[in-house]
């Protein structure tokens, strides 16, 4: 964990690229990693940022619960900021963390960091607990995910989801999905763990 996102592993990772960023996603070790490229964020000020978010039984529902989870980090920082839904399922409230985490309760081993190096980039660690609700997610378990990217110097927010423009942070119907593909155990390596492959796709709309 280093916000460069140049490690070996992110080779075989699953990619989805659009204008504005491209994702990059794999699994290692019952954690999710997460490389995040802001290719149109070419200058820093300190105050970029980026949101991700999990819909981790893939509801789709109109606001978030104490199911569903956001997780932030600033441009230059390694604090992770860990949120659930409320239990209104309106808005988003702190998620206390903990070594064995429950429902309400985010994984303490979570990790993040932005950083910039000629474009914004932002790394995150994600427990599969927080992503899937499991421990061991089978092939072709999927959640619901988002992204949402700041850029303070022009006020603009880039987002990843079923489409860029209106994903919306309170509206999980709006946002993509991340699959484990059937095939990942094919990509174990026969000596170093690498990030394993995950398939990025958009939500099918819904009539």
């Amino acid at each position: 964990m280093d916000g460069l996102c140049d490690d070996a592993g992110y080779a075989d990772a699953g990619t989805s690229s659009q204008l504005n960023m491209t994702v990059k996603a794999g699994t290692q070790s019952s954690f999710v990693w997460l490389c995040i490229e802001a290719s149109w964020d070419d200058t820093t000020s300190g105050s970029d940022y980026a949101y991700i978010h999990f819909d981790r039984d893939d509801s789709g529902e109109l606001g978030p619960t104490g199911g569903d989870r956001r997780f932030r980090v600033d441009s230059g920082s390694t604090s992770l900021v860990a949120e659930r839904g409320d239990s209104a399922g309106s808005a988003w409230t702190s998620c206390p963390t903990d070594p064995s985490p429950g429902a309400l309760q985010c994984d303490s081993d979570n990790l993040a960091e932005g950083r910039f190096t000629a474009i914004e980039r932002y790394e995150f660690k994600i427990s599969y607990t927080d992503v899937w609700n499991l421990t061991n997610p089978p092939d072709g378990t999927i959640a619901g995910f988002a992204v949402i990217l700041f850029d303070s110097n022009n006020g603009t927010s880039y987002r990843w989801g079923s489409t860029q423009v209106l994903v919306d942070t309170l509206n999980l119907d709006t946002w993509g999905h991340l699959e484990i593909p059937e095939f990942r155990d094919l990509a174990v390596p026969a000596v170093f763990v690498v990030v394993l492959l995950v398939v990025l796709r958009r939500r099918q709309s819904r009539e």
